[in-house]
């Protein structure tokens, strides 16, 4: 130990109390710096760590687009990819296909099957076992087994279903019961789609709610990944998905998917790219899972992260302040010591070792206790923080629910958090000690001497740190209000969030700095205000304040940071906890959503009589388009690329009048909320909020055409079972709407761009009298408040299905007539009936479309009306030969005519290219069965 350490031991032991105090500080701001970078590090892992355990481990998928549906053996790729680096479980999957399941052996694929998707494993597979997650087993509820585990003890009749498909078969439905599954192909296979008595049956051992283990993509967009489990789903083993999926053809031994796991789940993007290359072929795609996630994950924390470390480092720079100040004290008691230690022969460059090797000793020792701490204060930060989560509403606090704390210790963090403790004090020990070599021994010697005849005024320094201070205060400005405003990367490639703080600290920072220039005449104005307080002190207090002016300065600096850390600390937790509020309240609009398919409103009342529950509010969300220079804008049902979207969101004005009363309303500026849903409940109207009234350019009482889209129709049954819409038309209506009024939120509704969705998204309003309206007139069937018939009773209910069974109407006349309620009615003859063209050969196996046949009246007698009265429709195109602009006035002829639907057209079209209006087509006639 040299004689300069051994000094600065023995200065440190002979003012021990000061120096304890500043190592404390300095412990303090170490321990929360350091535990803020340990719980982000314990965050990110967390966040992973949850993604795998509720998606599974699975980080990268492969197809092959070379073959039909990307069959492959593995064993031609298996040592490729489980030779390259990072690689640690691989997998071998099928996906990508549906059949249609049922509940019962009494039905029909058209009437009583859901269409699934099918997810094979091999659950014995060791790999298959570590990439799997672990979804939620709803039933039975008395185990934690995996999907892979329940499969394994499985025979091969025996399959897992996801809640979707749950509750698509039945609220009784429950595993133990068995299910008929109509295989892919299964016609051919000698399985009557019309008799679900004829299907595979296979019994289901456990039902599932799984957030993303069934992954599987598209091979020509792998940027893009769906969840076939989300949605009506079956797991097996491999050979059972064989005999669902294989069809005609053998695919045993064959797989159409790869599921990749890494060591590392930064480096997925490369291993995806290495997989490619390694199998050296144009027909294999991978599919990067995790990055896009990981990605969000390290913005999440990281915005999260910013406003502590933020925090973190103000009490570093306290610290550093502290340290300085006690250091100038230190400084300036040790003078006369400093004298004698130059008199006997020491150099300046020696005097400032000394001194800073004081700085070093207790930076290092109050680094090291700091970054010790720092693993409890970040314990306490984590759990503080995870516990917040899990009280938020909704998905976040579910999310939540399960995760228990876990503080990871990474060697870079702590080595991170000891670096910049232990240079924070020796930075702040620098200019004191420079300060302390530089001072001449007659100076040091002879401390009591007047310092007014000596002390220098140093207006140019004090300029030039006003002009720093100045600068700090515009560019935080700048920060704040110029790159902070127009959003995104700015200021050195900050983020927004970093922006947020990083502007108004440097703000507070710069003022606090320009004050303490002024500290004399600031003094001097806070002695004048309390003077009467003071009375003969005043002089005294103001020379005691002054006469060691750093001191005051440093002093000043720290309280005044101090305050305005605790305050801002104060006003952020509350504006936060505020804003978790009012978010909650604006966006959610109610305590409960419940998403429920095809549900009449009228479903709202028996949710009503809940237990609990005090109102209810029935919504629907519909696609639209908006006429707009010329042209439609928005998207169709068969757009699948698509820039921008309008949705319609359909509400209840009464209920929104009483319940959605923070709803803010531009324009009229002195319309009410009772008001504008009084306006909105009258017949075509419509609110739109203000990015719909800039794009559209419209004010109140505008029009503007809305096309609202009513659903697909498909030109053939097979069609519409596959989903195959490359045929399909999408129905339509459009409505000249009036714009009652222009709002900035709406309350429970989105508002303005979903975070994270790339199209452009527009929202208006409207209320159920008006879509009851267009639907009423312009959906089919829309102007029929009632039907009825006489059911079928053969005894067979796939005949009680199909046929309808005849009765004489003058049996019932009366009855109907005599009902006041009843304005006026219609009669119908209709069956379903197979049918083809009549240039078409004949042959059975090219009917694949049952028609629906129906007789319709053309006349009116009292009460008996035409069916013009019922519904509407739009002619495309008719025969010359024939006038009248309706179904019901070209059908009014004693002619051999018919009038067929476009998508029939489409259908018989696949067949015969040329078949069209004046075709002929042959209808096969009932057989009824005694």
């Amino acid at each position: 130990m040299g004689v300069i350490l051994r000094i600065a031991f023995r200065n440190m032991k002979r003012r021990k109390a000061r120096y304890i105090m500043t190592t404390i500080t300095l412990v303090i701001g170490v321990a929360l710096f350091g535990g803020i970078l340990i719980a982000r590090d314990s965050f990110k892992v967390m966040f992973i760590e949850d993604i795998d355990r509720r998606m599974g481990t699975a980080d990268i998928l492969v197809r092959n687009k070379a073959t039909d549906d990307g069959w492959f053996d593995p064993d031609t790729i298996e040592d490729d990819i489980e030779d390259l680096d990072h690689v640690v479980d691989v997998s071998y999957r099928i996906s990508g296909f549906n059949v249609y399941v049922a509940s019962s052996p009494d039905g029909n694929q058209l009437d009583n099957s859901t269409r699934t998707s099918v997810y094979g494993i091999d659950p014995g597979d060791s790999d298959e076992r570590d990439i799997g997650g672990n979804p939620t087993i709803l039933d039975p509820e008395d185990t934690d087994d995996t999907i892979e585990e329940l499969l394994d003890d499985a025979e091969n009749d025996e399959v897992i279903i996801t809640e979707s498909l749950k509750i698509k078969l039945g609220n009784d439905f429950e595993a133990g019961d068995t299910i008929w599954v109509l295989p892919r192909e299964g016609e051919e296979l000698g399985y009557a789609s019309e008799n679900t008595g004829t299907w595979l049956t296979l019994d289901v051992i456990a039902i599932i709610r799984d957030l993303g283990e069934a992954r599987d993509f598209d091979p020509e967009t792998p940027e893009d990944y769906n969840i076939p489990s989300q949605g009506a789903c079956l797991f097996t083993n491999l050979d059972t998905a064989h005999d669902l999926v294989d069809g005609t053809n053998n695919y045993r031994g064959l797989v159409n998917l790869v599921a990749i796991n890494i060591d590392d789940v930064n480096n997925a993007a490369s291993v995806a790219d290495d997989v490619e290359d390694e199998l050296d072929d144009d027909n294999w795609v991978s599919c990067d899972l995790k990055s896009d996630t990981i990605e969000d994950i390290n913005q999440s924390v990281e915005i999260m992260m910013t406003m502590f470390i933020m925090f973190a480092l103000i009490a570093l720079i306290l610290s550093i302040i502290l340290i300085l100040n006690i250091f100038n004290i230190i400084k300036e008691e040790q003078e006369y010591e400093t004298g004698m230690f130059q008199a006997i022969g020491a150099s300046k460059s020696e005097t400032f070792r000394m001194f800073l090797a004081q700085g070093a000793i207790m930076g290092i020792i109050g680094a090291l206790i700091g970054t010790i701490c720092s693993f409890f204060m970040s314990y306490l930060i984590f759990q503080l923080t995870v516990e917040s989560l899990k009280n938020m509403p909704g998905f976040i606090g579910e999310t939540f629910a399960q995760t228990e704390a876990q503080i990871i210790l990474l060697p870079q963090t702590l080595g991170v958090t000891f670096a910049v403790g232990a240079i924070s004090c020796i930075i702040a020990a620098i200019y004191p000690s420079w300060k302390a070599s530089r001072k001449p021994v007659i100076e040091c010697l002879n401390p009591l001497a007047k310092k007014s005849e000596r002390e220098k005024k140093h207006h140019s320094r004090r300029i030039l740190f006003g002009v720093i201070a100045g600068a700090i205060v515009a560019y935080g400005a700048w920060l704040l209000y110029g790159v902070g405003a127009v959003g995104g990367p700015g200021g050195g490639g900050m983020s927004e969030a970093a922006i947020a703080f990083v502007g108004p600290t440097l703000i507070l920072l710069g003022i606090i700095w320009l004050l303490a220039l002024f500290v004399g005449p600031l003094t001097a104005g806070f002695i004048k205000l309390f003077g009467k307080y003071l009375k003969q002190t005043k002089l005294l207090t103001k020379k005691n304040v002054l006469r060691h002016r750093k001191r005051t300065v440093l002093t000043f600096s720290m309280i005044a940071i101090t305050v305005s850390y605790l305050v801002g600390i104060s006003v952020y937790m509350g504006s936060m906890r505020e804003g978790i509020k009012t978010t909650v309240t604006d966006v959610m609009g109610c305590d409960v959503r419940i998403f429920i398919g095809n549900a009449p409103p009228s479903f709202r009342g028996d949710l009503k009589d809940v237990d609990g529950v005090d109102e209810v509010m029935a919504v629907t969300h519909q696609n639209a388009q908006l006429w707009d220079d010329n042209e439609w804008f928005g998207h169709s049902l068969l757009e699948e690329d698509y820039d921008e979207s309008v949705s319609v969101h359909i509400l209840d004005p009464d209920i929104v009048k009483e319940r959605m009363t923070s709803t803010t309303i531009l324009e009229p500026s002195d319309l009410t909320l009772e008001d504008m849903m009084d306006k909105l409940e009258k017949k075509d109207k419509l609110i739109i909020t203000e990015k719909e009234a800039d794009k559209f350019d419209l004010d109140v009482g505008d029009d503007i055409q809305v096309r609202f889209s009513l659903g697909l129709s498909y030109p053939t049954v097979d069609a519409l079972l596959e989903r195959d819409d490359s045929n399909a038309q999408e129905q339509y209506t459009v409505r000249e709407l009036e714009v009652v009024a222009i709002v900035e939120k709406f309350q429970g509704f989105a508002t303005g761009e979903i975070v994270g969705q790339d199209e452009d998204e527009f929202n208006i309003y409207i209320s159920w009298q008006t879509w009851e309206d267009v639907t009423r007139y312009d959906l089919p069937g829309g102007n029929t408040d009632l039907v009825f018939r006489k059911i079928t009773e053969s005894g067979n209910q796939q005949l009680d299905a199909m046929q309808t069974d005849w009765f004489n109407f003058s049996s019932v006349e009366p009855l109907i007539n005599g009902i006041n309620e009843i304005d006026y009615y219609t009669t119908r003859m209709e069956y379903y009936s197979p049918s083809i063209d009549n240039a078409t050969i004949f042959n059975p196996n090219m009917i694949n479309l049952t028609t629906p046949v129906v007789g319709l009246r053309t006349q009116d007698y009292g009460k008996l009306k035409s069916d013009a009265y019922f519904g509407t429709h739009q002619l495309i195109d008719k025969s010359n030969a024939y006038t009248g602009n309706t179904i019901e006035q070209l059908l009014n002829t004693t002619d051999k005519v018919c009038v067929v639907d476009q998508s029939y057209i489409k259908g018989q079209q696949v067949n015969n290219p040329s078949f069209g209006i004046n075709s002929s087509i042959r209808i096969f006639p009932q057989e009824f069965q005694s």
